[in-house]
């Protein structure tokens, strides 16, 4: 499938004609080991489109990419990776139920801090405070299970949600 994703970044800035090989991508997806070349591949699309430098695909295109990574290599189910760019997808179409949804998932399968921080970002992004309140606080548990030090990442979480409601506040 590599071939056919490669060829789907290149119609985002050209005259390529993504059905083609979108649709040999994901009979591929569904049928052969992924190599990291694929997944990166994927994620380009998906930045491209977050970009808005790729009008060619939807979102929905590129999660069903994601899907048929996971059909072909069940193993890839708890792909963390998968999982978050899966969230950033959601995040992108409007769906903060469902990004939230993979957040969760990508940290129940080891994602740790860095699943942790990412959805808290996107909290920020959506603005909904409260759900960051709460991603703070299982940072905090998360550090307290794991031993790992995270007090700076906590305080700089703590400023950010702080100057994100005060700014939201004085508009």
């Amino acid at each position: 499938a590599g071939p056919e994703i490669h060829l789907l970044n290149l119609s985002c800035y050209t005259n390529l004609e993504p059905k083609k090989y979108y649709d040999s991508a994901i009979a591929k997806l569904k049928n052969a080991p992924v190599l990291p070349y694929v997944l990166s591949g994927i994620n380009g699309l998906h930045m491209a489109k977050r970009d808005e430098n790729c009008s060619k695909l939807s979102l929905q295109d590129i999660r069903q990419l994601i899907f048929a990574v996971i059909e072909g290599n069940p193993r890839r189910l708890k792909d963390v990776n998968l999982r978050m760019l899966l969230a950033q997808n959601y995040y992108i179409g409007d769906e903060y139920a469902k990004s939230m949804q993979e957040f969760n998932a990508a940290i129940s399968f080891g994602g740790g801090s860095d699943a942790i921080k990412e959805k808290f970002v996107t909290q920020i992004m959506a603005k909904k405070y409260s759900d960051a309140e709460k991603t703070i606080n299982e940072l905090e548990e998360y550090a307290l299970k794991t031993g790992e030090n995270l007090n700076i990442v906590s305080g700089w979480m703590k400023d950010i949600l702080v100057k994100e409601k005060t700014n939201t506040d004085s508009k």
